[in-house]
Order: structure tokens, then C-alpha cells, then sequence
């Protein structure tokens, strides 16, 4: 059974701040019946685009498995932007 968005959030949001303080989670959404969510992520105290980042996660998994997707993709963003930076 897919995760429910309450848990979604509760979970992207732990791995987030976990992760990086300059981000968070400002939502979560699903399609229909879909197993596939999307996450929205803003950056706090952004100064050049993007500053909004979205990331997408199956959600028909454990709530560990997923925790490990979420946190997958919140380290790519966050590679991505230092090297853009540069």
C-alpha cells in the first residue's frame, strides 16, 4: 500500500532537515491513484534561481526504503546547485 501524503511530508520533511537547514519541504502531491509523488522544496534566504526545487519519489514502498529515495534526491539538488555555483 502507497504512503499516504500525511506521511510523505512528515518524512520529507525529517530527511530534509536532517539533510540541508537551508531547505524545506512546502509540499506534496499525487495524482489520482499514481504510486508517484512529487515533493516541493524551497530555499530559504535564496538569492539566485532556483530557488524552488521539486523532486520525485515512487511512494509504493517502506517508509525506510522511501526515507532513502527522498534523501537520494535532496544530496543530487544539493550537488547540483554547489557545482552550478561554481
Amino acid at each position: 500500500m502507497p504512503l499516504n501524503l500525511n506521511d510523505i511530508r512528515r518524512i520529507a520533511t525529517e530527511v530534509v532537515d536532517a539533510t540541508d537547514s537551508s531547505l524545506r519541504v512546502v509540499g506534496a502531491a499525487t495524482e489520482g491513484g499514481s504510486n508517484y509523488t512529487e515533493i516541493m522544496l524551497l530555499v530559504e534566504n535564496c538569492h539566485a534561481e532556483p530557488c524552488r526545487l521539486s523532486i520525485g519519489v515512487k511512494r509504493d514502498m517502506s517508509e525506510a526504503a522511501f526515507r532513502e529515495a527522498v534523501g537520494e534526491q535532496v544530496r543530487q539538488h544539493i550537488r547540483k546547485l554547489k557545482s552550478a555555483a561554481r
